[in-house]
Order: structure tokens, then C-alpha cells, then sequence
């Protein structure tokens, strides 16, 4: 069987409008099918992704960037976030009660303590005395941090700030957050991640220190709220809000596939001949953050999706649009 007709043959699984088939066979035909890899693991997505718009699946399976970076997506895809268990591919539930509670020392500290040059032991020396190094309670034991969270928690649920918001920051993020604010006062606010540690959904000091462990604490809290013992009837209207703006299928679903434990631009971008500029399969921190939420099922159960509308109000997506228009979905069952 030639090319053109495997490709037909997939392409009929994918579509029920001919057209849009039509119209994909005929753009790889015009490129020679030079695709041949790219479109077939593409096609492979899509059937997981079935409910998308099919206008949304034929721009993807003829968008260049989209296809060449499609080893990305599968690499990524096999790596496991640091709290699955790699033998049983479940929930490591030891590691996750270590990184809920897990304390940073700082990114600094830790440049400082791998440095054998004396004017940085002077400086770390410096630093571990100053009461901001103290406030990030790397001295206290867990149980005595994870009372401290408690307390802080109890006055989260009392202001009713029982909802973690997730994002690409921004004027629009900030305004959207406003806006749910407004519209939910009196049921429950909305906390970015800049104030999760003052709310008690982190261990202080982590967000500056690290982005990825600060996702996984503030989650894992919110999923552990009425387990805690703590007092609140809000307490299980708990949820976390994850806006799309900025967002389409294609920067979804790179973000989905990407690696769970590494924000890919604090490396070297990859090599790609013919993309000089990445529209957005270099993914960021909210990519990141997307990345371990679709790979934990609790979490995802947990998440709903807002955006701003065109009358710049919010919109909150129902789970039908979020399929149709963006593929988000859990993928847990792909590892």
C-alpha cells in the first residue's frame, strides 16, 4: 500500500466531512508527502483527541510545526512526572506526601553550596543567618511546617479563598481574575500562585524557588482539603480554575506532551530545520503546569477552564467545549 493511500485510509478514521479529509490528503500530496512520519504519529493523537472540531483537526494536520515537532510530543509523553511510580505507573503516594510538605532551601543557597570558592562560602555563610533564609522554615520539621500550613489554610476557608488559579500571567490573567472574583465573592475567591504561600497552599518561599513543586503542593492541597480536619462548608467547593486565553488546540495540546518535570525554556531550544521561531511548541511554566495536571486524574477531576470572551467577560467552559475546541483531556491511560 502506498503512502497516499494509508494516509487516505487514517484520514477516514479522523474525519467524517470528507472535505476536511480532502483537504488534508491534498495539502500532504502537494508537499510529497515528506510528512510521512510526522502526519501518521499526528493521526495517532487525533484518534485519542476524537471529539476536537474537525476544522481544528484538519489545521493541524497540515500545520509545519505542528508536524516536525511531533518527536517532542512522543518523547515527552513517555517521561513520568517525578511522583508516578515508574514500576507500577501509579501515584507514588510517599513521594507525594514528601513533596507536599517539602521545604526549599532557594536556588541560590544551592549554587552557593556546590561553589568550593571561599568568597561564596562567605556569602552563603551570609545568608543562611538572615531572616529570610529562616522564614522558608528549612529548620522545621514537617510536622511543625505542616501545622503551620493548617493554620494558614484555616484563614484561607475563612476569607473563602479556596480556589487555586492557574494561567500565562498577564493584563488579561489579572483581569479575568478580577472579574471571577467579582462574580463569586460571596461563594469564593480566586488565589494566583503569588499568594498560594500565604494562603497556606505551599511551603514559603517555594514559587520563587521552584515553579513545578509549587504546582504539585498547591494541587495536592487542594485535593486534600477535606481531609485535613479543617472547618469550612466551602471547603468542598474547592477547585482549581486554569485559564486559556493565550491558548488554542496546538498550544494544548504541546503543552500536554511536554515534559511533566522541566520547563522547557530553561533549556536550549531544540534544533528543527525549516523553524526558526516556535509558535508554541517551546513550551512555559503554565505549559508545564498543564503538563502534570492532565497526567494526574485527581487533580483533573478537580480542574474546570474559564477564558475571556469577546465581551471581555468571563467564560467558563463547559467539559464538551474544552474537548472540541482545545483536546484537553486526562492522559494518564496513554503512559
Amino acid at each position: 500500500m502506498n503512502i497516499k493511500q494509508m494516509l487516505e485510509n487514517e484520514l477516514d478514521v479522523v474525519f467524517q466531512d470528507k472535505s476536511y479529509k480532502n483537504q488534508v490528503l491534498n495539502w500532504h500530496e502537494n508537499q510529497h508527502f515528506i510528512f510521512e512520519n510526522e502526519v501518521l504519529y499526528t493521526i495517532e493523537e487525533l484518534k485519542f483527541h476524537h471529539q476536537l472540531y474537525e476544522n481544528i483537526k484538519a489545521d493541524i494536520l497540515t500545520d509545519v510545526e505542528y508536524l516536525k515537532t511531533y518527536y517532542i510530543r512522543k518523547n515527552g509523553l513517555s517521561i513520568l512526572p517525578d511522583w508516578i511510580n515508574p514500576i507500577t505507573k501509579k501515584i507514588d503516594e510517599s513521594v507525594m506526601e514528601e513533596l507536599w510538605l517539602q521545604a526549599n532551601k532557594g536556588y541560590l543557597v544551592r549554587i552557593l553550596e556546590a561553589s568550593e570558592e571561599q568568597e561564596d562560602k562567605e556569602a552563603l555563610e551570609k545568608i543562611l543567618k538572615s531572616s529570610s533564609f529562616e522564614y522558608r522554615g528549612t529548620h522545621l520539621s514537617q510536622e511543625e511546617r505542616k501545622a503551620l500550613r493548617l493554620e494558614k489554610l484555616q484563614q484561607s476557608i475563612n476569607d473563602n479563598k479556596i480556589v487555586i488559579f492557574l494561567g500565562r500571567q498577564n493584563r488579561v490573567y489579572k483581569n479575568l481574575q478580577n472579574k471571577l472574583n467579582q462574580k463569586y465573592n460571596e461563594k469564593y475567591q480566586f488565589v494566583s500562585d503569588h499568594s498560594w504561600s500565604s494562603c497556606g497552599y505551599v511551603e514559603r518561599g517555594m514559587k520563587a524557588s521552584n515553579n513545578r513543586v509549587s504546582l504539585i503542593q498547591a494541587s495536592e492541597t487542594i485535593k486534600r482539603l477535606p481531609y485535613l480536619g479543617l472547618v469550612g462548608e466551602n471547603i468542598a467547593e474547592r477547585f482549581i480554575m486554569f485559564s486559556l486565553d493565550s491558548y488554542d488546540a496546538k498550544v494544548c495540546l504541546s503543552a500536554m506532551y511536554s515534559n511533566p518535570n522541566k520547563i522547557a525554556r530553561t533549556c536550549e531550544k531544540p534544533v528543527i530545520e525549516g523553524i526558526e521561531k516556535f509558535v508554541f511548541a517551546y513550551t512555559g511554566l503554565t505549559d508545564l503546569e498543564l503538563a502534570n495536571i492532565v497526567r494526574n486524574k485527581e487533580w483533573f477531576a478537580l480542574t474546570r477552564f474559564c477564558r475571556t470572551n469577546q465581551e471581555n467577560d468571563v467564560e467558563e467552559l463547559s467539559s464538551e467545549q474544552v474537548l472540541q475546541e482545545y483536546g484537553i483531556a486526562y492522559i494518564g491511560e496513554k503512559i
